[in-house]
């Protein structure tokens, strides 16, 4: 399968923000009085869905909008400590000069997205859907199709954890998950996505 359009996800798939989002979160954890995240117990945390992560730190599903506003406000702030993973860009322009469409969907803020892809990287982006809710991106994937008026079975939309594979398939669109992201790869596995890519390079193959 050759894909048209690439919608791809920001956080742990086009830019490594887990190390900010790591360095901030006993901070947040201290002024909302929740417990906080066991770093030393990464593994087992990435090996689980939105639910069970939610469940286990006591985070109520209203307090959602207001930590994910609150460190993409701070992200804002310390700007310079995101960068693209490595190649990314490389990968952007290769599609854009061969006529790949490419869309980000992304929970994050539109302006952190922006300013971590830089004007050049920005201007090869046909639509930005930001500040997507945590359960609200199947709804945000299928505008895109719609928008840019691309079947589903033509796009590919490539995220690093469980709730990105579920949203691809709740809106009918094949998936691939990244591996260098937030969740392990055996975990990604379970759930199915159409694609698992390993490399950052290797993404141009599919389009």
């Amino acid at each position: 399968m050759t894909y048209q359009l690439m919608i791809i996800d920001f956080d742990g798939t086009l830019a490594d923000t887990m190390p900010f989002m790591l360095s901030v979160s006993d901070q947040l954890a201290d002024r909302h009085h929740l417990p906080h995240l066991d770093k030393a117990n990464l593994p087992f945390l990435k090996g689980l869905n939105p639910a069970k992560f939610m469940q286990l730190h006591k985070i109520p599903l209203w307090k959602i909008p207001v930590l994910a506003g609150e460190v993409q406000a701070m992200m804002f702030e310390n700007i310079d400590q995101i960068s693209l993973f490595e190649g990314m860009d490389l990968v952007m322009r290769e599609l854009s000069q061969r006529g790949v469409k490419i869309a980000v969907v992304s929970s994050n803020a539109l302006k952190n997205v922006k300013k971590v892809l830089g004007e050049e990287l920005s201007a090869l982006v046909s639509q930005f859907e930001c500040g997507v809710s945590m359960f609200g991106k199947a709804e945000k994937l299928a505008r895109v199709l719609k928008t840019l008026d691309t079947p589903a079975g033509k796009a590919l939309s490539l995220g690093d954890e469980i709730r990105d594979i579920e949203a691809a398939k709740r809106a009918g669109i094949p998936c691939a998950a990244v591996t260098w992201g937030f969740s392990l790869r055996e975990v990604l596995e379970k759930y199915q996505p159409d694609h698992i890519i390993d490399a950052v390079d290797q993404i141009p193959e599919f389009f």
